[in-house]
């Protein structure tokens, strides 16, 4: 980081918490920095998640550029051995590990949320049937979930065919490189959560779009049959 690059990340809005003296940021070390097997995705056990065997022998190597030769070479072996089937494959299991989930991994990443606080009058044991996994209604709850982000991801297609102006572009722009990053990387359907405004925006354009659809179909069916 040198005074100019330090300058512009210092004076760009939002952008706080890095560690350092307070002058400039401190540098990760060579075992610091995640291998880039962490993030290849290529186990087809694991549905494209984390995979610590990956992790543990990538990690072997004691400098950055070892430890990248190492990992490109497991990573072309292994897109070697697969083969195209199976790569798109594994790119179509990641896909839906990413997008398949309306709660985004909930319950199944972390487990914060099991802690039973002091407070277990009665609005907070029926609002736990909701959300905890062993709750009465969580079977409800999950359902409700996945049929709003279905109901997102569906009308979110119908968004191409918004043509006023460039912001429709530049969302589509923004998830499709995401998109992009989802199948050549690790997948987390908690990653997809960030995206989730991104993708209620392009879901009202869609549903805008689809009733103009709807409308001019109907009209031409009218007409038709005026004919």
């Amino acid at each position: 980081v040198n005074d100019r690059s330090w300058y512009a990340v210092r004076n760009t809005p939002g952008v706080t918490g890095y560690v350092g003296s307070g002058t400039k940021p401190i540098p990760l070390t060579d075992t610091e920095v995640q291998p880039i097997m962490h993030s290849m995705g290529l186990d087809e056990e694991t549905m494209g998640v984390y995979n610590q065997d990956y992790i543990s022998f990538s990690s072997i190597p004691k400098t950055n550029r070892e430890r990248d030769a190492v990992d490109w070479s497991i990573a072309k072996e292994t897109a070697a051995q697969m083969g195209p089937v199976r790569l798109l494959k594994q790119f179509g299991r990641k896909i839906l590990t990413n997008f398949n989930d309306g709660s985004f991994a909930w319950t199944q990443e972390g487990t914060f949320f099991k802690e039973v606080f002091e407070r277990n009058d009665a609005p907070a044991r029926f609002a736990r049937s909701f959300y905890y996994p062993d709750g009465s209604r969580f079977d409800l709850f999950r359902s409700f979930e996945q049929s709003v982000w279905l109901s997102v991801l569906f009308f979110s297609l119908f968004s191409v065919l918004h043509r006023r102006g460039d912001e429709c572009a530049v969302l589509m722009l923004t998830l499709t490189g995401f998109f992009i990053y989802g199948i050549l990387f690790e997948a987390r359907a908690r990653y997809v959560y960030i995206f989730v405004p991104l993708f209620l925006i392009l879901a009202g354009m869609g549903i805008a779009e689809a009733e103009k659809l709807i409308r001019k179909l109907y009209a031409k069916a009218a007409r038709t049959e005026a004919q």
